[in-house]
């Protein structure tokens, strides 16, 4: 048979042959791949995690033991008595083989987990850095060093001001529920967040709430102000701790979808997400949807206010702020996919106390 290839090394231009169990073929386990593994289970359940196992044994009645990298695999697929499976790579190329892995390691949001492959019907790659450039346009680390600007790392640029706050020296935003905030002001490519957009953010509320929150603490908000109280776009908390998204028409008529039914932990982190696509609104939590309806309107009111973190607008009353740890902000003009929310969700969660 022809030979099957995966992608070049890089800094060379030569493909190398899959039948060749090289070191060339074995990526590095010190270095980070932001591989995700999208695995299905036979039960219908799915886990989304990093690989810690590195490659794929395969025996191939054509050509033998093959030693795969799984950043090289895009789909494989289990037959029905996992007698065999399919392998598509990246490149394109198939083939079909056994496994001779008997079990898959992932660090998931619950911790590291061993797979077994006899539960296993399908696993998916991707690279979670792939999910999140298109459509960027805002992005938030706090990883920097300036203790006056919260610098972006999306290529828009839109660098925002910390108002009473700081990160922490672990690279998150640590809220105080005492006022503070980043204000992020108006540009074009904010403004272009009206038909479609996703808001997304690690958040870790503090231990010490508990109860009922005040006023909505909110994660980010555009649009909302003392005379204008609903905001154009919102992700935040409800009273009783349940992610909340908000999007407000044209008109002034705003819709709030919340998980109702399902407070967040405290002191741990947890993924929230919102998109909105002409109507369609979504409600993510840790990668899952967790809520959705359809609006009226085909895209949010158009404001000129900045965008706020950390609080609803400026100088709301300060049980409006948010209380914990806020990282990761991420604002696309457009609504990622199910799938690229749940690669997002997938990220190793941040390291801030």
């Amino acid at each position: 048979p022809g030979s099957i290839v995966v992608p070049p090394p890089r800094g060379t231009d030569r493909p190398v042959p899959l039948r060749l169990t090289t070191p060339a073929l074995a990526p590095n386990p010190t270095k980070p791949t932001g591989l995700q593994l999208l695995i299905s289970l036979a039960d219908g359940s799915r886990i989304i995690g990093a690989t810690v196992t590195t490659n794929l044994v395969l025996q191939s009645p054509a050509l033998g033991r093959l030693v795969v990298p799984f950043d090289s695999v895009r789909i494989l697929k289990f037959s029905p008595k996992h007698e065999s499976a399919t392998v598509t790579l990246h490149n394109g190329d198939a083939l079909t083989a056994a496994v001779e892995l008997p079990a898959i390691t992932v660090k998931a949001l619950f911790g590291e987990a061993t797979i077994s492959l006899g539960v296993v019907r399908e696993i998916e790659t991707r690279r979670a850095e792939a999910v999140a450039d298109r459509g960027l346009v805002l992005h938030l680390d706090f990883n920097q060093a300036d203790p006056r600007k919260a610098v972006d790392q999306s290529p828009q640029h839109n660098d925002g001001a910390f108002q009473r706050i700081s990160p922490t020296g672990g690279g998150a935003l640590r809220c105080a529920g005492d006022g503070g905030y980043v204000r992020v002001p108006p540009t074009e490519s904010l403004n272009s967040c009206q038909e479609e957009l996703t808001a997304a953010a690690w958040i870790k509320l503090d231990r010490a709430l508990d109860g009922v929150l005040p006023n909505s603490p909110h994660v980010l908000s555009r649009g909302a102000t003392y005379a204008s109280a609903y905001a154009s776009f919102a992700l935040s908390l409800t009273a009783q701790g349940a992610a909340q998204c908000e999007f407000t028409a044209d008109n002034g008529q705003p819709t709030f979808v919340a998980a109702e039914g399902e407070p967040l932990a405290r002191g741990e982190w947890i993924h929230v997400a919102t998109t909105f696509a002409r109507g369609e609104v979504k409600l993510y939590v840790n990668g899952w949807q967790r809520a959705a309806t359809t609006v009226a309107f085909n895209k949010v009111r158009p404001t000129e206010q900045p965008l706020f973190v950390g609080v609803r607008y400026e100088r709301m009353p300060e049980g409006g702020t948010f209380q914990g740890l806020i990282d990761e902000v991420r604002l696309y003009q457009r609504a990622l996919t199910a799938d690229e929310v749940t690669a997002l969700a997938g990220m190793p969660p941040p390291k801030g106390d």
